[in-house]
């Protein structure tokens, strides 16, 4: 909610307690403080649920990046020859490949 519209809503409650007195005078500073309170309270759990969804989004996002790193093999092979001093190639091996 930005400033503006706190202030409209404010000042719409804060005349609301106004009225409900009887249009009494000398009880400004009161009816706005409370309605500041009064609406501070309404939109506080809007706060707190976004505040969670933002939270639980980060979440996803962590889990997402981190799951194709888990899913990758443990240790890729490559296929090596072995050369004899005589520079001719013999059977093959299998060897981990070093990352």
């Amino acid at each position: 909610m930005d400033k503006e519209k706190f202030l409209e809503e404010v000042a719409k409650v804060a005349y609301e307690r106004y009225e409900q007195r009887g249009r009494h005078d000398g009880y400004a500073m009161d009816d706005w403080l409370e309605a500041e309170r009064v609406v501070l309270t309404r939109h506080s759990a809007e706060v707190t649920q976004e505040a969670a969804a933002i939270r639980a989004k980060g979440k996803t996002e962590k889990a997402r990046k981190a799951a194709p790193a888990a899913s990758k093999p443990a240790a890729a092979k490559k296929t090596a020859a072995k050369v004899t001093p005589a520079g001719k190639k013999t059977a093959k091996k299998t060897v981990a490949k070093k990352r």
